[in-house]
C-alpha cells in the first residue's frame, strides 16, 4: 500500500480551565510523561519536572491564565489500493 497524501492539521485544545491543567492532564495520562515522572521522583527531581511542565504550558498557552488554549499540529497520511480502500494514519509530528 502506498500513501497518497500527507496533510497537516491543527487541533485547538480548550478543555482546560487553567493553562496549567494541561500539564496536570499530561502528567496523569500520557505514558512517557508518567514514566518520566516516576524516574524524576526516584532521583528526587519530581518538583523540578513539575515546575518545567508548568512553565512549558504557560509558554505555549494561547489563551489566558484562567482559560487555557493550545494548538497542536498533527499529520494524517492517507493511502490505499484504490479509492474504495483508503486507510488513515494520524499522529503528532515527531
Amino acid at each position: 500500500m502506498g500513501f497518497h497524501t500527507l496533510q497537516r492539521e491543527t487541533l485547538e485544545i480548550t478543555a482546560f480551565s487553567r493553562a496549567r491543567d494541561d500539564a496536570e492532564h499530561f502528567k496523569a495520562y500520557y505514558g512517557p510523561a508518567i514514566a518520566l515522572r516516576a524516574n524524576a521522583a526516584k532521583h528526587g527531581r519530581a518538583e523540578e519536572l513539575f515546575e518545567a511542565l508548568d512553565l512549558f504550558c504557560d509558554r505555549w498557552n494561547l489563551g489566558t491564565p484562567d482559560q487555557g488554549r493550545f494548538e497542536k499540529e498533527y499529520r494524517c497520511r492517507r493511502g490505499g489500493h484504490g479509492s474504495s480502500r483508503w486507510r488513515s494514519s494520524c499522529g503528532w509530528p515527531t
